[in-house]
C-alpha cells in the first residue's frame, strides 16, 4: 500500500524522520477523509 516503501528503506539512518513524515502523511489523510465525510453529510 505504500509505494515508496523500498525509497525509505535505502534512507534508514533517518528512520525518526521517516516515522514521523509517515505520521504527518497519516494524519492528513484522516483529516481529508473526515473533511470528505463532512461535506457529505451537510444537507
Amino acid at each position: 500500500m505504500r509505494p515508496n516503501s523500498s525509497y525509505r528503506r535505502r534512507l534508514g539512518k533517518s528512520g525518526a524522520w521517516l516515522e514521523a513524515e509517515r505520521i504527518v502523511a497519516d494524519t492528513s489523510i484522516t483529516m481529508l477523509a473526515g473533511c470528505l465525510l463532512g461535506h457529505f453529510q451537510q444537507p
